[in-house]
C-alpha cells in the first residue's frame, strides 16, 4: 500500500506541473518514497543490442530507485514472449513480430503454436531493426533471393541462436516468398548453424560461414568488426521477398548507405520495431518507474546507441505495439502529456 500511496501522490503532482523541471522532481520524489525493486529483466545475446539497452536503463532505475537490484539476463525475441508469457518474467525485451503472434496464439515454434498470451501488455516501443544478410565479398550472390535460387552449399548462421528474431525472419522469408524450410535448404547441401552473432561474426571471417542473418539494429557491434576485418557485402530482397514479408506484418526499409564500412550503397531489406513489454499483473509500481524512467532521460538514452538516437522519441513510444498498453505505463504517458 505504501507504493501505491506514494504511486497515487506522483500522478496529482505530474498532473499540476507541466514543466520538464517538475517532472524531474516529481520523478526525484517518487523514487525517494518508493521501496527498492528486485525483478528479472530478459533481454538479449550477451553484447547485442538488447543487453547494451536494458543494461542502460538498468543503471538509470538503480540510480533512481536507491538498492533496486535489476537482474538483466540473456535471452531472445521469441524465448523472451514464450517466458513472459507463461509467467517465468516480470519484464522483457521483444521484437514486435513475436510478441504480436504470442499475444494471438499465431506464435509457431517447431511446429506447435505458443500462447494466446493474452497477459502481455506494452510498455515502450524503442527502436527499429533491420534484416541483415552479410556475406563475404566474394559471395557468388547480391540478393538473399540469389542464394536460394542458386541452391548455394554454403554455411549459414540464420539469425543467431535458437530463438532469437532472426531465426524467426529467416523461417518467415524461406516460408512465404519460397515455400521451403531449413530442413530443404540442408537438402541440397547448405549448413546451418545457430550461434550467438559474435561467433557468427568470426566464423565469416575465418571462412567458416558464408553468411549471416540477424534481424537487429544497426550498425551491429559485431558486424562493425566484421567489417572492418575483412571485406564483406550486405545482400538485399526483392521485391518479391519484401512483399512477401511486408503480408506478415513486416515493414520494407533501406539500410543506410555507410552503415558499414564499405557499404556505399542503400540496401532494401525488411525492417520491424524492438520494444519493452510486461505482464499485466507485473507490480505496476515497477511499470511505472521503468516507463518514466524511460520518458524523463530520453536525451540520455539517444547516446546508449545510434538507433536510439535516430528511433526513439518519448512522446510517440506508446505507438505501434503488439499489445495493450499497461495500465501503469498508459499513465505516465497521460501524466508527462504523451497521451490526451
Amino acid at each position: 500500500m505504501k507504493i501505491l500511496k506514494s504511486v497515487a501522490s506522483l500522478s496529482r503532482l505530474a498532473a499540476v506541473g507541466a514543466a520538464a523541471g517538475l517532472m524531474v522532481s516529481a520523478m526525484s520524489s517518487y523514487a525517494q518514497a518508493a521501496e527498492p525493486f528486485k525483478f528479472v529483466w530478459a533481454s538479449g545475446s550477451v553484447g547485442g543490442t538488447y543487453n547494451i539497452i536494458v543494461t542502460a536503463i538498468a543503471e538509470r532505475l538503480k540510480n533512481a530507485y536507491p538498492g533496486t537490484n535489476v537482474d538483466v539476463i540473456p535471452g531472445g525475441s521469441v524465448t523472451n514472449t514464450i517466458r513472459l508469457g507463461r509467467g517465468e518474467l516480470p519484464v522483457a525485451m521483444i521484437n514486435l513480430i513475436p510478441s504480436m503472434r504470442g499475444y494471438k496464439g499465431t506464435l509457431e515454434v517447431k511446429g506447435k503454436l505458443m500462447g494466446p498470451y493474452d497477459e502481455i501488455r506494452g510498455i515502450a516501443r524503442i527502436y527499429n531493426s533491420h534484416f541483415q544478410f552479410v556475406a563475404p565479398a566474394d559471395l557468388p550472390a547480391n540478393t538473399i533471393d540469389e542464394v536460394i535460387e542458386k541452391k548455394l552449399k554454403i554455411t549459414i548462421v540464420p539469425g543467431g541462436p535458437r530463438g532469437h528474431i532472426g531465426v524467426l525472419a529467416m523461417q518467415d522469408l524461406l516460408k512465404s516468398a519460397f515455400g521451403i524450410t531449413f530442413e530443404d535448404m540442408e537438402a541440397w547441401g547448405a549448413k546451418i548453424v545457430y550461434a550467438e552473432f559474435g561467433d557468427a561474426a568470426t566464423m565469416i571471417r575465418d571462412g567458416q560461414a558464408q553468411l549471416f542473418t540477424p534481424l537487429t539494429a544497426a550498425p551491429n557491434g559485431a558486424i562493425l568488426d566484421l567489417a572492418n576485418s575483412r571485406p564483406t557485402k550486405f545482400l538485399g530482397m526483392s521485391d518479391k521477398s519484401l512483399k512477401a514479408m511486408e503480408e506478415l506484418g513486416y515493414i520494407s526499409a533501406a539500410l543506410p548507405a555507410n552503415t558499414y564500412p564499405g557499404q556505399t550503397e542503400p540496401v532494401m531489406v525488411s525492417a520491424t520495431t524492438d520494444g519493452w513489454y510486461a505482464r499485466v499483473d507485473t507490480d505496476p509500481a515497477l511499470v511505472d518507474a521503468i516507463t518514466r524512467t524511460l520518458l524523463t532521460n530520453e536525451a540520455y538514452f539517444k547516446t546508449v546507441h545510434v538507433r536510439l538516437k535516430e528511433d526513439f522519441e518519448a512522446k510517440t513510444a506508446h505507438v505501434g505495439l503488439a499489445a495493450p498498453l499497461h495500465p501503469a505505463a498508459e499513465k505516465v504517458y497521460k501524466e508527462l502529456g504523451y497521451i490526451k
